[in-house]
């Protein structure tokens, strides 16, 4: 006896419901299925075929009916198909499952706030902590599945160190993490459970698990982390109370997370050398320029403290970073690491020689003083005078770098009978910039340049000024690489009088 398509249809679909719950495998079922639905669509066909014609009214009737019965039927294999997925997910957490994945819960102190709808924590976390319950992904990975960069070692080292320099008076910005609920398949965590200290209240704690398959994300601060654990390594008793401050979000997946980190790092603004100079009181070398701007006041009115470039119609005379610059290269280099090994005294020998240096520059080099004054605008004087452009000013401290008599006392070069530099002979310095002795030695088309190649030759030009010959500044030198700077002067200015036939 043939069997009722609908009824095998029925009995199929509570079988295979039995086997769900059971969670067996229903391959063999869905085929079977599959093939009960056609032997009852087949046997609708035939019966209409069978059934003798109605009239329009009937017909409309008829049509009703089948289309009801087309609805009741499409509910049912939308139940069977929500039970597939279903068992789909069951079967994702199975293989989740295996393995040892045994979770510890650790407890956040937390306050909860909210950004784009998401919520957000703000908390303080103790540093051993960030270190063993956050980590970064192995490097070897491909950047597009990684949600970070790669870590530069030895920055994060310089910020252990600072630490470590600094144990007082550190600061470090917050970091933003992201943290993950408990794998329940591969592609889908439990949500992190946020427990109010009170109802309504935003304060309270959030429940992390750590183990196998939980990964909690360093979005900004990757560096920091690294640096810190260097720290904890070389001093863990006076360190492992503090802490860092933190923003914490839920991941929820690699292309968020990296947005994250680009619209963080894209979003920022780099703090110019200029204001940095001016702000930072642990630098030696900062504070020797400021101390010095405070006995050079007439230089430190025209002296932008924030700017690393000046505009053109910029009422100052150059920029503090600007400034450093010429500093570093008019004592021959001096930094932090020569200042943290000079005595106190020797630091102020070095910030006196500089300031007279500074005073003889002004009563000599042309319009120098009404610059200053603000009797020449300063955006004319650098539009139509050297004297004012960075590339001279840094070739006039290379060369007086090794012929004045304080800044090589300062060096500790001891020269006897050497002529030095005569700083009354740049009262005749060709000082309009249009001048021919600044093509190619300073303009290049029309424009003024810094270069290294530039400052060699004015530096020849100002020594053979000074009525100086190169080669005797050989005994200037107490470095090589001061001796191989000297020699790219002499080089240089000898190529470019060969060039012009000079």
């Amino acid at each position: 006896m043939k069997k009722d398509p609908e009824i095998e249809l029925k009995s199929f679909i509570l079988e295979t419901e039995e086997n769900l719950k059971r969670g067996d495998d229903v391959t063999e079922l869905v085929r079977k299925m599959d093939l009960a639905l056609l032997e009852s669509f087949d046997a609708e066909l035939t019966q209409e075929d069978d059934e003798p014609e109605v009239n329009q009214e009937e017909q409309m009737t008829v049509f009703d009916v089948v289309e009801d019965d087309v609805e009741e039927e499409d509910e049912g294999l939308i139940d069977f198909s929500a039970a597939l997925q279903e068992a789909e997910l069951d079967s994702e957490r199975e293989e989740v499952a295996e393995g040892d994945h045994s979770y510890k819960y650790v407890e956040i102190e937390v306050q909860r706030g909210f950004q784009g709808g998401r919520a957000t924590y703000s908390t303080n976390l103790n540093i051993k902590h960030f270190v063993e319950w956050f980590d970064f992904d192995d490097e070897e990975i491909s950047p597009e599945f990684r949600y970070q960069r790669k870590v530069q070692h030895t920055r994060a080292k310089k910020i252990g160190k600072y630490v470590m320099d600094n144990p007082y008076t550190y600061v470090l910005p917050a970091v933003t993490v992201e943290v993950q609920g408990v794998p329940i398949t591969p592609s889908k965590n439990e949500p992190i459970e946020f427990i109010p200290h009170k109802e309504g209240s935003n304060q309270g704690v959030i429940r992390i698990p750590l183990g196998n398959g939980v990964k909690h994300r360093i979005v900004d601060g990757q560096h920091r982390r690294y640096g810190l654990q260097w720290l904890l390594e070389e001093e863990p008793e006076q360190f492992e109370g503090e802490t860092i401050p933190m923003t914490i979000q839920e991941f929820r997946r690699l292309e968020l997370s990296q947005q994250k980190f680009a619209d963080i790092n894209s979003t920022g603004k780099n703090v110019s050398g200029s204001i940095t100079h001016t702000f930072n009181h642990r630098s030696k070398f900062s504070v020797l320029c400021n101390d010095i701007l405070k006995e050079c006041t007439w230089l430190a009115r025209k002296l932008d403290k924030e700017a690393n470039q000046l505009a053109p119609t910029s009422s100052q005379v150059m920029t503090s970073k600007q400034f450093a610059q010429f500093i570093t290269m008019l004592t021959g280099g001096l930094n932090d690491t020569k200042l943290d090994k000079m005595s106190e005294e020797k630091c102020h020998e070095w910030k006196a020689a500089i300031i007279v240096v500074l005073e003889k520059l002004k009563s000599n080099l042309p319009e120098w003083e009404n610059i200053f004054k603000g009797i020449v605008p300063a955006a004319d004087a650098r539009k139509n005078y050297v004297v004012t452009q960075q590339g001279f000013l840094l070739g006039l401290a290379r060369i007086l770098s090794m012929t004045d008599e304080l800044i090589l006392k300062g060096r500790g070069v001891d020269v006897d009978g050497f002529k030095y530099f005569d700083y009354e002979s740049l009262q005749s310095l060709p000082y309009g910039i249009t001048e021919e002795c600044w093509n190619v030695r300073l303009t290049i088309g029309g424009y003024a340049k810094q270069t290294a190649p530039q400052q060699y030759l004015i530096a020849a030009f100002l020594a053979e000024l000074a009525g100086l010959n190169l080669k005797d500044l050989e005994v200037c030198t107490n470095t090589k690489t001061e001796e191989k700077i000297l020699s790219n002067i002499i080089k240089q200015n000898e190529d470019f009088k060969t060039s012009k036939g000079i």
